[in-house]
Order: C-alpha cells, then sequence, then structure tokens
C-alpha cells in the first residue's frame, strides 16, 4: 500500500488549530462551480479538482483578459466621439415635464469591451495503466494557512506509476506556443485573442527539471512553482499614455513566506461559536446537503463567513486587480457577465466585511484601480456626457481598460446601466478606509482627492426641481439600479450625494437645498423617487443600508434617530421578500432578527458544496459578491460602530456609541469575537454568553484623543466605557 499526496500553495497562511473551521472532501471535485477548491495570492488564481489519475487545476492571471485596446486600439471607454450634452438636456427637460422618460439616448454597444478569461489549465497525471483503488481520500483548502492538500491511500504492491506534468491553454485563438526553457521550465506564451489580443507569459518549473517522473525513480516528493503575467499596465490608462495599457526560490522559503503572509492576514480577526454538532468533522459537502433552514448549523454558517475573508486574501493585494464579479477565479474563455466590474452594488459588496475584519490593507488594488483607471477616461466621459468641466463619473459596468460611458445595447436598457452615481457610493469606501485608520498621509495623496472629483461631478448634475418647482436640488436624470424609469431625484441617488457632500464646508450652501432622498409613500415604504409613480415594490427606494436587532438605521446620521424613517425602511425591506426573486438574493438588509431566516435561505438556495454562491440556484455561474456579502451581513448583527454627526467629528471630541451583540442568533452562543475595528482606529475584543449577555469587552489601539466610546446593547443597555 502506497501514500500519495499533493500540497497546493496558496498565498498566505496561519498556523492551524484545533478550533479552526475547515473545508473538507472526501473525493475529487466533478464540477467547478459546486466543486473545485480555489486558492490564490492576489495576482495569480487557481482551482483545484484533486483528482486522482489525472488532476487539472484552473489557472488564472488577475489582469488577463480578452478584447479592449489590446484587440482593437480605437477603443475609448464606450465614449462618444462628440458630446451629448444636448441630448441629456432634452431628456430632463422632457421628465420635468411628465415625471418619467422613456430613457437615454447614449448607451452604446461595445464590440470590444472584452471578458475576464481563464488563463489555462495546469495537468498533472498518473500512468496507470489499469483502474486503482484509492482510499481515505482527503481534499481541503486550510483557511488559516491558504494551503490546500490532497491526501490518500493506493492500493498497490508495485511503485507509483509514471507522472506527467502539463501546462495546457483553453479556447485560445492562435494557440499558443510552447517552450522549454533552459529543459528545467514549461513556457506556455500566447495572445488572450487573435490578432491583437493582451499577451500572457505562463510558466511551470520543478526544481529538477523533470516534467516526466519515470516509475523507476525512486520518488517521495514532487513539488511545482508556477508563475504568469499579462502586458497590462494599469497606469497607461490616461490620455498622456494614448489608454494603450498596454525564479528560483526555494520551495520552502516561498511556502514559510506565503503562510506567514496570509495567517497573519486570517487572524486579524476571528469568530468563535458552538459546533454542537462536531461539523467539524464531517465534509463540507456533506454539512450544506444535510443543512436544515429550520434548526441552522452554526459551525456551517460561521465557516462560510470565514471563507469569505479567505477568498478575499487569495484574491486581492497591493499589486492586484481589485476582484470582479468572480474575483480572480473563472473556469472558462469568455466569463459571465465578462467577469467585470459592477458599481451598482457588486464591488461594493466585494469589500463589505474588509476594514472592519482587518483587511483594509489588501485595498490599494481597487484605490489604484479608480485613480489610474476611472479618474483618467471618467473626467472624459464627465464632459462628454454632461458637459461636466470639472470631477470624473463611471456608470454601472467597468472592464479592466476605464470603460466609464454608458455600456448598452447588448444586455437591456437604460435601467441596467444608466447609474452615475455609482462613483458616489464607492466613495464610503474610499472614506470608511480612512475612518478606520486614520491615516492622514493616504487620505491627502489618495483619498480626498478622488472624494474631491466625485463631488464636484454630482454637484453639477443636480438642478432645481422643475416639476414640483419647491426649490430643491435633484438629480435631472436618472435610475435607479436595474430599475424603471428614467426619472428626476431617485432616492438612492440623493441619498448617496448628500452623503459624499456633506464633508466639505464649501458645498453646504447646496445641501441646504438638497432633497436628501427619503420620501414615504402610500404603503409605508421609502419611495423610488420624489413623485409616487407605478412601479414595483422591490429593489427600490433605498441601497442597501444597514439594520440591527433594534432597527437603528445608518442611512446616514443625519437619520439614525428618526422613527418615521427606521419604520419605512423596515417596510421597504419586508417588500422585498426573501430574496429569490429573479437575482434580488445577494446580500440585501433585512429588519430586525428576521436577518437570520434570510442567511439561512441563502445558504440554502445558492450556496454549493465547494461554497461558492451562485446567481440561482442551478445555474452554475459562480457570482462571488454573496460570499463576500455574507461578511457584511454577519458583521452588521455582531457590531454597529455607529457614524458620528459632521459637527462631532469635525470637533473631534465627543463619545460615539458602538452597539455590540444586537442581533446575534442564540444558537451561535456563547460567542466569542476577537480583533473587530473600530472607527477612529484601534479594535474591540467581546464575547457575547447564553442569553445574550455582552461581555468581557476589550479594547486595544485606540489612538489618543480621539473621543471616548460607550458600549451598548440591545434596549441602549451600556455594556462598557472607553
Amino acid at each position: 500500500m502506497g501514500n500519495f499526496g499533493r500540497q497546493f500553495l496558496a498565498v498566505a497562511s496561519a498556523v492551524s488549530s484545533v478550533e479552526a473551521k475547515r473545508l473538507m472532501y472526501k473525493q475529487p471535485a466533478e464540477f467547478w462551480a459546486e466543486g473545485a477548491l480555489v486558492i490564490g495570492n492576489g495576482r495569480l488564481g487557481a482551482s483545484v479538482f484533486g483528482g486522482i489519475q489525472k488532476d487539472v487545476w484552473h489557472l488564472n492571471i488577475d489582469s488577463l483578459w480578452v478584447g479592449g485596446p489590446f484587440q482593437n486600439e480605437t477603443c475609448n471607454g464606450v465614449n462618444p466621439s462628440k458630446s451629448k450634452y444636448a441630448q441629456y438636456q432634452a431628456i430632463q427637460e422632457a421628465i420635468f415635464n411628465s415625471a418619467n422618460s422613456t430613457g437615454v439616448p447614449f448607451l452604446k454597444f461595445d464590440k470590444n469591451y472584452g471578458s475576464f478569461t481563464q488563463l489555462g489549465n495546469l495537468t498533472i497525471e498518473l500512468d496507470f495503466a489499469t483502474g486503482i483503488e484509492s482510499k481515505d481520500y482527503e481534499l481541503f483548502p486550510d483557511l488559516e494557512t491558504g494551503v490546500a492538500s490532497c491526501v490518500y491511500y493506493i492500493n498497490s504492491t508495485k511503485p507509483l506509476p509514471p507522472i506527467s506534468i502539463g501546462l495546457e491553454a483553453i479556447g485560445c485563438d492562435p494557440k499558443p506556443t510552447h517552450n522549454s526553457l533552459g529543459n528545467s521550465i514549461i513556457q506556455m506564451r500566447g495572445l488572450a485573442e487573435a490578432p491583437y489580443g493582451m499577451t500572457y507569459d505562463s510558466r511551470v518549473a520543478p526544481p529538477d527539471g523533470k516534467f516526466l517522473v519515470p516509475a523507476s525513480v525512486n520518488v517521495s516528493e514532487l513539488y511545482l512553482l508556477f508563475a504568469g503575467n499579462t502586458n497590462y499596465d494599469e497606469t497607461m490608462g490616461n490620455t498622456e499614455a494614448g489608454y494603450t495599457f498596454p525564479l528560483r526560490i526555494p520551495f520552502d522559503k516561498l511556502l514559510s513566506g506565503h503562510v506567514s503572509n496570509h495567517s497573519a492576514l486570517m487572524n486579524e480577526f476571528k469568530l468563535t461559536v458552538p459546533d454542537p454538532l462536531n461539523s467539524y468533522f464531517k465534509s463540507t459537502d456533506e454539512l450544506v446537503k444535510e443543512y436544515n433552514i429550520t434548526k441552522g448549523e452554526p459551525y456551517l454558517e460561521s465557516l462560510i463567513f470565514d471563507f469569505g475573508r479567505y477568498l478575499l486574501i487569495g484574491s486581492s493585494r497591493e499589486n492586484s486587480m481589485p476582484p470582479n464579479l468572480q474575483s480572480i477565479w473563472s473556469n472558462g474563455f469568455w466569463a459571465p457577465w465578462s467577469g467585470d466590474y459592477h458599481v451598482n452594488i457588486n464591488l461594493q459588496m466585494n469589500v463589505w466585511g474588509s476594514e472592519a475584519t482587518g483587511l483594509g490593507r489588501l485595498l490599494p488594488g481597487l484605490w489604484s484601480y479608480m485613480r489610474e483607471t476611472w479618474v483618467p477616461r471618467g473626467s472624459e466621459t464627465a464632459k462628454l456626457l454632461y458637459s461636466a468641466e470639472e470631477g470624473w463619473v463611471i456608470h454601472n459596468e467597468l472592464n479592466i481598460f476605464g470603460s466609464t460611458g454608458v455600456k448598452g445595447g447588448d444586455t437591456g436598457g437604460d435601467h441596467w446601466h444608466f447609474y452615475h452615481s455609482s462613483n458616489a457610493w464607492m466613495m464610503q469606501h474610499v472614506w470608511d478606509h480612512y475612518d478606520y485608520t486614520r491615516d492622514a498621509k493616504w487620505w491627502w495623496e489618495v483619498g480626498y482627492p478622488l472624494l474631491k472629483g466625485v463631488a464636484q461631478f454630482q454637484m453639477h448634475m443636480l438642478v432645481e426641481d422643475a416639476y414640483t418647482k419647491d426649490g430643491s436640488l435633484v438629480v435631472g436624470v436618472c435610475n435607479s439600479p436595474e430599475q424603471h424609469p428614467t426619472t428626476f431625484g431617485c432616492s438612492i441617488n440623493q441619498q448617496q450625494i448628500w452623503e459624499d457632500l456633506a464633508f466639505k464646508k464649501r458645498v453646504e450652501a447646496t445641501l441646504a437645498k438638497m432633497d436628501k432622498g427619503i420620501h414615504i409613500g402610500r404603503y409605508g415604504q421609502i419611495r423610488n423617487g420624489r413623485e409616487t409613480l407605478t412601479i414595483q415594490l422591490t429593489n427600490t427606494g433605498i441601497y442597501p443600508i444597514s439594520t440591527d436587532g433594534t432597527l437603528r438605521v445608518a442611512i446616514s446620521g443625519a437619520h439614525k434617530d428618526n422613527t418615521t424613517i427606521e419604520s419605512a425602511v423596515a417596510t421597504t425591506l419586508t417588500h422585498r421578500g426573501p430574496g429569490n426573486w429573479k437575482d434580488a438574493n445577494a446580500g440585501w438588509a433585512k429588519p430586525g432578527d428576521g436577518w437570520y431566516w434570510i442567511l439561512k435561505y441563502a445558504l440554502q438556495e445558492n450556496f454549493t458544496p465547494n461554497l461558492f454562491s451562485l446567481y440561482t440556484k442551478g445555474s452554475g455561474i459562480f457570482q462571488i459578491d454573496a460570499n463576500f456579502g455574507w461578511v457584511g451581513a454577519v458583521l452588521e448583527k455582531l457590531s454597529k460602530d455607529l457614524d458620528q454627526t459632521v459637527e462631532r467629528f469635525k470637533a473631534g471630541k465627543g463619545e460615539r456609541e458602538v452597539l455590540l451583540g444586537a442581533a446575534v442568533p442564540e444558537s451561535w452562543l456563547p460567542m466569542k469575537v476577537e480583533g473587530l475595528r473600530l472607527r477612529g482606529g484601534g479594535e474591540v475584543s467581546f464575547a457575547v454568553a447564553k442569553g445574550g449577555l455582552v461581555c468581557a469587552i476589550k479594547v486595544s489601539g485606540r489612538p489618543k484623543g480621539k473621543g471616548g466610546i460607550i458600549f451598548v446593547h440591545k434596549k441602549e443597555r451600556v455594556v462598557g466605557k472607553t
């Protein structure tokens, strides 16, 4: 009997512990979206199947795209060739005459928009002449170390058969070239798409240079190094550059560096819940199959939380692209929705759980993408479509080449694409990064210039309401994300712009006249816009907000104690239903303790044996935002670090309230939270005992002079102070 095992290096790791949660499987994966296990280091990703006779790893490079200026140098970011502002003004006039419009005329189909694409496959094959029998199979990724392992025993009295290693492309035309570099490295180099696509270069190297290990060789260990890159250059996405965009490390050192980095990140935050069913020792696919929505399963539910953080660590680094709709993992030539960046909630969901769990340091790639790609082309878009001389704009769908115009004509009309306050929504994450870190250098060099440009553009977009003629400033032409009709003063636009402008003294006069986007309709719901229109009461009226067990609303500091608005928010969330209406199933907040049922329902309906979240049940389409959204949803129930008012923030003093354990499910108790970050700096650890008593509060790293904190629980009960 022989033992055979493989270890797949991801990107960072930590020391395992008995309490650590894990994914584990007792058979190889069959289908990618429902079985493959993913590893990554921000720039490179792999999907592991764990096959016995032949194993295939899907390989990805974060910047490998087909299409764009590599395919057609005339690509212009979906921008028109000349100004469309006259058409915009005509739409605005029509809307103010009738409160809605048939749509916007400057949607543009871009045949060179492109898609994120898979690099290829790494294959490892055992050349068995006949079938084999294996036992005690285990395939598992270690969430704390970022290393995936596959271990099994083979019944055989003979040596292992020959092992062959290969690197193959998928769907490429022309076919890539394969070279042997110095008889020790396999190189696969080619174009992502004919005839002028992005160039990629990938290499696999075993230290001894052998890609066919004969059966006669006494080999007890074999490891491979994989490297890959493209000729994409994010810093070339500007006018000056013409929008062109165009190893040998000892294994033990590479592994230890990876494990050290990954584990340090993973251990920044810990959530410990009970494991009453000894689920740690069961296979993950078994846990998913046996999941009972009525009873719940705290181990599996918290495992998905840990897995969400693992996915962000594996797909985001300082020098990487930000995670897209499938993050860094894709299994085909053309990804669903191009594997791009949807900025009407999806990209936001990807980073919801980052700052509060100590992963804000993974976001420099996002800030660079915004500065280097969105701002240059978005400034042109702002001028061409809206005659804005200052600031920049993006819309809903963006590729890595700065497609800041209004993409359309291929997948629907304006309600899918015409969303010009997505830049304002993203600025909330810019502010969050500063608010949690208080890194003044970063703020003045990165954060403030981004926010200033958005404020300049959005102030340009505000006009006096010519329909009600009440003197309020509103957005003249807008759509709520993925909703009809095209109208004016959409609630989501007004709310987001109002929050972004609230930081700057220069715009105080504008704020005084600006509609805040909160209007209550005939059913007691938050309306979609200023006027009551005949529209479906689903996914409209408010952008995803946060609530806790006391239904304290975090639309903004201006409304945090308004019970009328709280009630309207609750009504709106209730009307949204359980989340199974088409694709309205990813991450929406729900009122009160009902959130836990929604979380369990999502697990039952949309999560696969490998814990991927699918677009819809049975679709086979992996859409990672619900994995990341799960982290954000759980965090909102563990704690709510309430925003300060503008006045108190400017004063740099005054106590603030932090709500702890307000809506934790009883089945998760007793529970321990370690390393939860606080706005203003520092972190808090605490426990919640059976019955919901918050205790063992410990604050560390809080900068001096930042004001005190009052920790409260349900019914405003004070449980601690600093």
